[in-house]
């Protein structure tokens, strides 16, 4: 587990390196109203998929350790 942690900071400061390096580039060459936009939706997306990959690397890296992962919640119908 302990490896498991290292790596996804590693993951997560790559991620806001990235969001960071995007604002500035975005911010030096296109208009205010683009950067707004465009950067938005491209930092929440990045976002996004690192949190999806962090939770499906978690349950791997729990698998892994022989931890099953219930969630409490399940639609029954």
């Amino acid at each position: 587990m302990r490896r498991f942690f290292h790596q996804v900071s590693v993951l997560w400061s790559s991620v806001f390196l990235s969001c960071g390096g995007l604002t500035l580039w975005m911010l030096a060459s296109t208009s205010l109203g683009s950067y707004l936009l465009i950067g938005t939706a491209a930092s929440y997306s990045m976002i996004g998929v690192a949190i999806v990959v962090s939770l499906l690397w978690f349950r791997r890296s729990l698998g892994r350790e022989g931890i099953r992962l219930h969630l409490p919640f399940r639609a029954t119908a």
